[in-house]
């Protein structure tokens, strides 16, 4: 029994062991499963656990082309939204992009947009903006709850963007004068390294295009728009079998490359957006809640740019639409890892990594910083300046010290204004006296722009307008007696851009986006006319004498007939206005056989209304038509002009007009109406003005000039009359610029010893012995070297004249003889010179002698002739001479 009980204790003892063993197994099996099912179910470890930030530069979408030549095809095609515009196909291609972004990095950025998150910024071209907002609808789409219209799925998005010439970060515009020297080099260094090789190219191109092709930047708008035209389905022309190729596209990106050529266009070009970069990465480690994304829709010089200088030389880069560089920021065990990848384009669906030159795997943030240290610029607006070394330990920035040196002025007891240089004079009294007239009455909203200080250092310039083939640039060629970079002449329309032949020692071209981002030349403001025009710019820099003392601009020939309908792409009148004002000397240039107006010439000279003072007219051929041919040609041409040239406005009136506009407006109701009402009456706001301030007609502006620009004010920002700014602005008149003008013989006799202009047609012109020199015996001339006094010629009728304004003590007052010479109609300031020149004993009053004198002024300005700065001898009124 007790074997029995023994035995079965050890059979329990069996069945106890039996029983753990199985409850081992089925928890082991339980914690297996389930272990594999949490490793089944749960997320693995990817590059979104560990991505921080990520950073997107990418090129807007397919466009349309900014620009044409001559002989295309398609040259009156009618484009989608105009040139340069987004194309819907370059609006699917960026919201493509944004649903990609979204696939593959929507953990990191979050499916919503957030401010505290995300950041965009953008050119200040609508095509960036655009693109930048069709990616964003891709990457951002909205759910049904958060939609604010039913059906539309689109959210609003933010994107920053700031004005061109404002811009140091995406397309750097923003003026940098060691920039555009280092660009200007490049150019230079370029045409050295392959004038002779591609010439016979250029040679080829110029023939077939009709388009003077002398660079590379002009071969690339070229490509552009060849590809832009075959990716539209449009038929190329046949010559293009020969040129539009890998060989094409190759010098297209060279041009981009060209921008980034030496380490100092790196660090001012690319470095800003670089450094920007860098500051986003380190925001990660200093800040708790850093943004997650940045986003930069730009253009494909800006990624060229970035590439270049991070270090990608080795190839030549030419990025497609939408293409997209790519930065993310990953937090790893010794540090933050940068990883850079490259987008190619739309058509890609997953990015190619890059690896970053002098930065090894894993390439670590403090790493990177080191490896770009050479081309992050420290202050961009301290690197921009050019300096120069006074001393051991002393520089100055160049701007300053050109200003320093050309500028010294003294003040003596008397606190007069002492002009050591007539420039810097006027550049001081136009900023401390009149530009606050101007400003004050919105001048500048109406009328000219505001001066800057190129606009006064720049040499004298010329302007030459005319239809084209009618010898414009023939013309320069006479004058230099030589020919000039870019020249091309021939029957066709072949100046197709705006050429300032300046000079410079070293010969070349400099295309017009260099041209406007050079702060010493006058032409930045240009800018506004966007790359359209700045494709058609460019400065031509001879080491001609004759230059030394002029600028030239040569001008697109103005077309007619057929050739009328081409569209430039840019807004060529506004253009020429805005040379008009700045030119001290218009050419306008006929050909005697070809004398008709087309209605595009029509347009350019009443851009030139208000500066007939300037205009001079120069009948190109005369000596192939006999003499009754030729003033039959003479009064046609006269007859069509007198149409549309008009006398300029002045600043002084333009604060009258404004302040009484002002006085006549209702303080409360009635507002609109009667705004309305004074515009059209404005004619009568002249006729009281002129009566009551004594006011030359020629002095107005243009009326319905004045009446569309009134149009869109707002009558109640206006100013009422400030007498003490007039009062500043008569004073300047009066003395300052009387002084000024005083300086200007001395400067002549001190520092001009010989002719303003030498060499070319130039050369022996100057004939001041015989008869036969250049308006010897006209004008001011006249009475020159003879007897009697030129002015007696007239006397009778000027004594008569005396006689009726009532003079005492044999002298009439300025008021009296105010008032009979504005009947000449002449404006109130050359009237003012002719008053400075007639005063001969400076006393305020004229006797009969010196009003005779101011009337045969008068007289010869009326004739077309200029005045002197100083009465010439044998104007002096003999009874006077000896005093």
């Amino acid at each position: 029994m007790d074997r029995t009980r023994r035995r079965t204790s050890m059979g329990n003892c069996r069945y106890r062991k039996l029983g753990v063993c199985v409850s081992v197994v089925v928890l082991g099996t339980f914690i297996g499963c389930t272990l594999l099912a949490y490793t089944a179910l749960a997320s693995p470890i990817t590059k979104h656990d560990t991505l921080r930030q990520v950073v997107f530069l990418f090129r807007h979408g397919d466009r349309t082309p900014t620009e044409t030549y001559p002989k295309d095809p398609y040259i009156n095609y009618s484009w989608p939204d105009g040139w340069g515009a987004l194309t819907k196909k370059g609006m699917l291609q960026l919201y493509n992009v944004g649903q990609w972004i979204r696939q593959e990095y929507g953990t990191t950025i979050g499916s919503k947009f957030k401010s505290a998150n995300t950041l965009v910024r953008s050119s200040y071209a609508d095509r960036c903006i655009m693109s930048a907002q069709t990616l964003l609808a891709g990457l951002f789409p909205p759910n049904t709850e958060d939609m604010f219209v039913a059906g539309l799925a689109w959210t609003p998005v933010p994107v920053h963007s700031i004005p061109r010439n404002l811009d140091k970060l995406i397309t750097v515009k923003a003026p940098c004068p060691r920039l555009a020297e280092a660009l200007k080099e490049a150019y230079a260094n370029e045409a050295r390294r392959s004038d002779v090789k591609m010439a016979d190219y250029y040679k080829e191109l110029t023939k077939h295009t009709g388009q003077n092709m002398s660079t590379i930047t002009d071969v690339e708008f070229l490509y552009n728009t060849l590809e832009i035209e075959e990716q539209h389905g449009l038929q190329l022309p046949p010559w293009t079998r020969n040129f539009y190729n890998n060989e094409m596209r190759k010098i297209a990106a060279r041009s981009l490359a060209i921008f980034t050529d030496s380490t100092i266009q790196k660090r001012l070009l690319g470095g800003p957006l670089l450094k920007e970069i860098l500051l986003c990465m380190e925001d990660v480690a200093t800040n708790s809640n850093p943004k997650r994304s940045y986003f930069y829709s730009a253009h494909d010089i800006t990624i060229v740019n970035v590439l270049r200088t991070m270090g990608f030389t080795n190839e030549l880069l030419k990025p497609d639409y939408g293409a997209t560089l790519i930065f993310e920021l990953y937090t790893a065990d010794n540090g933050e890892e940068v990883k850079a990848l490259y987008l190619n384009n739309t058509e890609i669906s997953s990015a190619h990594p890059l690896e970053i030159p002098n930065c090894r795997s894993p390439c670590l943030l403090q790493n990177l910083k080191q490896a770009w240290h050479d081309v992050i610029p420290e202050d961009w607006d301290a690197e921009c300046k050019i300096w120069i070394t006074m001393g051991k330990n002393e520089r100055f920035d160049l701007l300053q010290a050109v200003n320093m040196f050309n500028w010294m002025s003294r003040q003596e007891n008397n606190k007069q204004d002492l002009f050591e240089n007539v420039t810097e004079g006027l550049k001081r009294i136009y900023k401390a006296k009149l530009l606050p007239l101007e400003q004050h009455y919105q001048f500048h909203d109406f009328h000219s722009p505001q001066l800057d200080d190129p606009d006064f250092d720049a040499k004298p310039m010329i302007l030459l307008v005319g239809q084209y083939s009618t010898g414009k640039t023939t013309f320069i060629k006479y004058l230099l007696e030589r020919d000039f970079p870019g020249i091309r002449i021939g029957p066709e329309p072949t100046t197709d851009r705006f050429i300032a032949v300046m000079y410079d020692e070293k010969e070349g071209v400099i295309p017009g986006n260099a041209l406007v981002v050079d702060p010493v030349k006058q032409f930045r403001p240009l800018s506004k006319f966007g790359n359209a025009f700045l494709n058609r710019l460019q400065c031509s820099t001879v080491a001609s004498p004759v230059l030394k003392g002029i600028s030239i601009v040569d001008t697109p020939g103005i077309l007619s007939g057929e050739k009328q309908r081409v569209d430039r792409g840019y807004d060529f009148t506004g253009v020429l206005e805005w040379f008009a004002e700045r030119v001290d000397r218009i050419i306008l240039l006929f050909d005697a056989h070809k004398l008709d107006i087309s209605d595009e010439f029509r347009r350019s000279i009443e851009a030139l209304r208000g500066h007939d003072d300037k205009i001079r007219i120069v009948l190109n051929k005369a000596d192939m038509i006999d003499h009754q041919q030729l003033m039959r040609v003479y009064g046609a041409l006269m007859w069509s002009l007198g149409k549309v040239l008009q006398t300029p406005e002045v600043a002084r009136v333009h604060a009258y007009i404004i302040s009484s506009l002002k006085k006549e407006m209702p303080s409360v109701f009635g507002k609109d109406n009667r705004k309305k009402e004074l515009i059209k009456n404005l004619g009568q706001t002249y006729d009281q003005i002129q009566r009551e301030q004594q006011i030359s007609p020629g002095d107005f502006p243009d009326l319905k000039k004045m009446q569309e620009c009134l149009a869109h004010h707002d009558f109640n920002k206006f100013n009422p009359l400030k007498p003490k700014l007039l009062e500043v602005v008569d004073k300047m008149l009066a003395e300052d610029i009387a002084k000024l003008m005083a300086m200007i013989p001395h400067d002549e006799i001190t520092t001009v010893s010989e002719p303003l202009i030498k060499g070319g047609a130039f050369e022996g012109v100057e004939d001041q012995v015989s008869p036969f020199g250049y308006k010897r015996g006209e004008g001011i001339d006249a009475g020159a070297g003879e007897p009697e006094w030129i002015v007696n010629k007239e006397r009778y009728k000027y004594d008569s004249i005396f006689d009726s304004l009532g003079p005492q003590d044999g002298k009439i007052t300025g008021a009296a003889a105010k008032s009979e010479m504005v009947k000449s109609k002449l404006p109130n300031s050359v009237l003012g010179k002719i008053w400075n020149l007639s005063d001969v004993n400076k006393d305020g009053l004229l006797d009969s002698d010196e009003f005779a004198l101011a009337m045969h002024l008068i007289n010869v300005k009326l004739e077309g002739y200029d005045l002197p700065t100083v009465l010439p001898d044998h104007l002096i009124p003999p009874s006077k001479r000896d005093t």
